[in-house]
């Protein structure tokens, strides 16, 4: 019985990882906090994401949230600029000069991906170990319940 339910939870929890859901294509328009409008489209999946503008510069958010291009660090990563992105034609002229600079889109790099994908892995496995064992603190519940009950009725 217990075999079963192992394999039962283990092909839900697998299942349920195996079809990532890509993102919606179509185009979002948002007010950065610079008060410029950006558009971008989500790109990848729940796993693996980011966004491009409509001229294709990849998109992450920074720590506050906003949108901001993404750029290449010196290991061929891809991580969050500094600079809030905004469409085309409301770019200053400093905008322009730093994207002269990046290539349009960039994606993650093979270690990020394998980075992400471990770490969803991991997590897989941990519901996995989390279904699969017993709470120890139940079974000792459990087992002392029953032998108060036992004494119980040997003394009656």
């Amino acid at each position: 019985m217990k075999i079963k339910s192992l394999i039962a939870v283990l092909a839900i929890l697998f299942s349920v990882n195996l079809f990532a859901v890509p993102a919606d294509k179509k185009p979002i328009t948002i007010k950065q906090p610079n008060g410029k409008t950006l558009t971008f489209i989500l790109q990848g999946d729940e796993r693996i994401n980011w966004a491009t503008t409509l001229d294709e510069y990849s998109l992450l958010t920074n720590k506050n949230g906003n949108w901001v291009y993404a750029v290449l660090d010196k290991n061929g990563d891809m991580i969050p600029s500094d600079v809030l992105a905004c469409n085309k034609e409301e770019r200053s002229k400093d905008e322009l000069l730093f994207l002269e600079n990046v290539k349009p889109n960039l994606f993650f790099s093979k270690k990020q991906i394998d980075i992400r994908l471990n770490r969803e892995k991991q997590e897989f496995d941990n519901q996995a170990k989390k279904a699969i064992q017993p709470e120890k603190d139940k079974k000792k519940k459990c087992c002392s319940w029953f032998r108060k009950k036992s004494k119980e009725v040997d003394s009656k």
